[in-house]
């Protein structure tokens, strides 16, 4: 920690064997080097299916390409994570992963690989996280890894969610500061299974609980991604989709440790009825980390996409 780049490191106090691993776009050997486990051309890169996201104070981070999809969620509950590998209030209130609705995946309407390519929805905060950290990654909170305090939701500085939507700070919406009711998916509700529009998507079955809900990727039968899926709702960086709209988003911000605290949700989705103030990247609800059942459910709009630092 003597700001001289010495020792094995790769980097400046980060790399090799004595020190931490280096944040991306810093020099490495092997992908151990880098905490992305992602060593590219010499320099610290992000994982396949994640977007390098830039600060506005210098350096970068990763975050996921896409909203998860069922293909990537289905992974990790066939992996049969135990659930004594939360901590907190997760692990004395979060019984299992297993979304709540629109699950799992359905074969029909029309095949298994466009279920596997919708958002994974009906989550709640503790599944999110807790799918996060199994992928070696982390839930979108404070740049550079924790939970975010209320109060910079809207900072792009602190924000990983919010510096990545609003390209630092400079965007009203992911693509730019005037509301377009074509790029993104803020109205979904009602639309008919795998029909498309002007975003390009096919959206889901209400048979199959995922009405409202349109394609964030291409996936094959056993839920590989095999390209990108996503139309016009792109930013505010290039390879970042669906930041408006579609599902709304986990955020690592809550206000207590409790399973009854709030958490924020971001970006809002299908359901926001066109609500340009909805829709916006610093638009923030909140929801109790593990709600309640109730009609409607207030998971059935809500997915979640991770970061890495």
């Amino acid at each position: 920690t003597d700001g001289i780049k010495n020792g094995d490191e790769t980097d400046v106090d980060c790399g090799g064997k004595a020190c931490g691993a280096c944040t991306v776009g810093k020099v490495c050997n092997v992908p151990t080097d880098c905490r992305s486990n992602a060593c590219t051309n010499n320099a610290c890169a992000c994982p396949k299916d994640m977007t390098i996201i830039a600060l506005s104070t210098g350096g970068a981070y990763c975050i996921d390409s896409a909203e998860v999809s069922k293909g990537q969620y289905n992974k990790f509950i066939t992996a049969n994570v135990p659930v004594t590998t939360q901590t907190g209030a997760c692990l004395t209130s979060n019984a299992d992963f297993v979304p709540r609705g629109a699950w799992p995946p359905a074969a029909v309407n029309p095949t298994l690989a466009f279920n596997l390519g919708l958002p994974v929805h009906y989550v709640d905060w503790c599944d999110a996280f807790a799918y996060c950290k199994w992928a070696s990654k982390q839930l979108c909170g404070t740049i550079g890894g924790g939970t975010l305090a209320a109060a910079d939701r809207n900072t792009a500085a602190k924000s990983a969610w919010y510096n990545a939507c609003s390209a630092q700070g400079t965007k009203t919406y992911p693509y730019g500061n005037t509301y377009s009711s074509t790029f993104c998916n803020g109205d979904g509700v009602g639309s008919a299974g795998g029909a498309t529009d002007a975003r390009g998507s096919g959206f889901g079955f209400s048979s199959n609980g995922d009405t409202g809900v349109y394609e964030v990727v291409t996936s094959d039968a056993v839920g590989n991604i095999t390209a990108p899926a996503h139309a016009g709702c792109q930013g505010g960086s290039v390879g970042v989709y669906q930041m408006s709209g579609n599902v709304a988003e986990w955020e690592d911000s809550c206000d207590g440790t409790l399973a009854s605290s709030s958490c924020a949700v971001r970006g809002g989705s299908y359901n926001a009825a066109a609500d340009p103030a909805a829709l916006t990247c610093a638009s923030a609800r909140t929801e109790v980390r593990m709600p309640a059942v109730a009609d409607p459910d207030p998971l059935a709009d809500i997915g979640f996409r991770c970061c890495v630092y």
